[in-house]
């Protein structure tokens, strides 16, 4: 149960950003990701955890702080990729790379 819990609740934050990305919207959807990361932590849910870091990171790149959205990215790849996941570590590496873009 607390697995249907964490993913719904990653999923929720994914449509609070999408839906609205004023700083209410941008604060709903971080509350969100934080309670999935929380529960997704507690149990050990890898791979769905490694997606509401992902998706933390977009909102926080987002909101202007580019480096916990590095931090979180950076985070969710590596589980991803000792994981074995395919899908997700190249997007990961392209939103890094823009990060490091932006930066330079």
């Amino acid at each position: 149960m607390p697995w249907y819990l964490g993913s719904a609740l990653r999923l929720r934050a994914e449509v609070a950003r999408k839906a609205d990305s004023t700083e209410p919207g941008r604060l709903r959807a971080s509350g969100y990701f934080e309670q999935a990361m929380g529960v997704l932590s507690e149990i050990g849910a890898e791979n769905e955890l490694a997606l509401a870091q992902a998706g933390y990171a977009r909102l926080c790149r987002e909101s202007g702080d580019r480096d916990k959205a590095r931090r979180y990215y950076l985070r969710a790849l590596e589980t991803l990729e000792r994981l074995g996941s395919l899908a997700e570590p190249p997007v990961i590496r392209k939103a890094l790379a823009e990060l490091n873009e932006v930066a330079s």
